[in-house]
């Protein structure tokens, strides 16, 4: 796994055509940190080439073992790494991935730098569709927050954060005054 996570070039469509997607999965539930992080990477590099290597990854449902792995205690570089993951699930269609508002509605307010701008980056991802994805991402709660994050000093979480609020912004006005 290491080779493949690592790798500038992985092999990703021999590790699709092997069918080895669902093993990935399972291994996000391993009782080794190592294993699991390693099957996160995995995970998310795939679900990263392209919507239907995305949708793939969703299709042998990795985001229920993925938001259970986040909502464990869980080292830096695995939250980090989850973190990244999940927001390779966040490109539209929208409804196989709505299950994670809760999930990023937490991670913004994380003290770790890398989490919150993977965090708000999911969130724009999220808010790039329709004015039905704006609705639910008003509704968890998070605007308030992420117009915070405008003023962060990590410029990589304010820039993600602002990409989420443009967003936000762009699309209806009668969402944004309710």
């Amino acid at each position: 796994m290491k080779l493949f996570s690592n790798d500038c070039r992985p092999p990703i469509e021999e590790v699709i055509q092997a069918g080895v997607v669902p093993r990935f999965v399972e291994l996000l539930g391993s009782p080794s940190d190592y294993v699991r992080e390693q099957a996160v990477l995995v995970l998310g590099n795939i679900a990263a080439v392209s919507l239907r290597c995305r949708d793939l990854v969703l299709g042998h449902r990795a985001l229920l073992p993925l938001l259970a792995l986040l909502n464990e205690p869980v080292s830096r570089t695995m939250l980090e790494n989850a973190t990244w993951t999940l927001s390779r699930f966040c490109k539209p269609p929208f409804d196989q991935v709505k299950l994670v508002l809760p999930t990023l509605a937490r991670l913004i307010h994380s003290k770790d730098e890398v989490v919150l701008a993977k965090a708000c980056r999911a969130l724009s991802y999220l808010s790039d569709d329709t004015n039905d994805n704006i609705q639910a991402i008003i509704e968890a709660g998070v605007l308030g927050h992420l117009v915070e994050l405008l003023r962060h000093p990590f410029p990589s979480v304010a820039i993600s954060a602002l990409y989420t609020v443009r967003n936000i912004v762009t699309r209806n006005d009668v969402q944004i005054l309710k």
